[in-house]
């Protein structure tokens, strides 16, 4: 299988796998969720919400950056395993798979976290 090496900027939606058009979650919105995933916990680290006075780009790019050196990391080593986790995550969280809650559940069985290392 051969899965271009995208940058973050370049990304596209649409890979096209074994001939067929596959979608993803895009690297730029993991990116986004790992930065307000990170200002989140920044906010509880002392056990108590802490509200951040200003959310700032400038203070999480460097967040950000890690988040698409790690994808980029993972991607030369195994590029059709990050297509899969990314195309997987993006039929688990489509609008068309949230409107139907059987999809939701089939995608839920065939997510294999007895293969995660523990």
């Amino acid at each position: 299988m051969s899965v271009p090496l995208p940058s973050p900027d370049e990304h596209s939606l649409l890979l096209y796998v074994h001939g067929k058009e596959e979608p993803e979650i895009p690297w730029s919105m993991l990116g986004v969720i790992s930065v307000a995933v990170y200002s989140s916990l920044e906010e509880w680290k002392s056990g108590q919400r802490v509200k951040l006075k200003d959310f700032k780009s400038e203070a999480y790019e460097g967040i950000f950056n890690l988040a698409m050196e790690f994808l980029r990391n993972i991607q030369t080593k195994s590029p059709a395993r990050v297509h899969r986790a990314l195309a997987d995550l993006y039929a688990l969280v489509s609008p068309d798979t949230l409107s139907n809650q059987a999809a939701i559940a089939n995608q839920l069985e065939d997510f294999d976290v007895d293969a995660m290392p523990e």
